[in-house]
């Protein structure tokens, strides 16, 4: 009858936030190689030779999960984030969207100006979708 009462235990989100960076790094393999089938290592002669090919393939099928588990464990970091926030500060939704833009900001400035600078554009209303 125990594991009836570890299954009725109320669902604890912290304790999922203690190993929140390993499970994100299992989460970031999972998704690495799910991408690995375009790097053709399905192909290896090690991998048919040890049978860990059906377990890449296996993996490979359901990598989708692998982006399901980062997007929701990058969620639960955020809400933590922001619980912290309310106990702090008078004003926690100001001070949230401070911070994630302070850090946001500036990879998505440096990117879109080195993805422009990279990209020969010959028309730039024919680039923009215009006709």
């Amino acid at each position: 009858m125990q594991w009836k009462a570890k299954l009725m235990k109320p669902f604890d989100l912290y304790e999922i936030s203690r190993i929140r960076p390993y499970l994100m790094g299992i989460a970031t393999l999972w998704i690495t190689f799910y991408h690995s089938k375009y790097l053709n290592l399905f192909n290896s002669a090690f991998l048919t030779k040890t049978r860990l090919l059906g377990l890449f393939t296996r993996i490979e099928s359901i990598g989708n999960c692998g982006v399901d588990l980062f997007f929701f464990l990058s969620g639960l970091g955020l809400y933590f984030s922001y619980a912290r926030l309310q106990e702090e500060d008078p004003h926690p939704l100001k001070s949230f969207y401070q911070r994630r833009y302070g850090k946001i900001l500036l990879p998505i400035l440096l990117v879109t100006v080195v993805t422009f600078g990279l990209i020969q554009v010959d028309d730039l209303a024919n680039w923009a979708g215009g006709v």
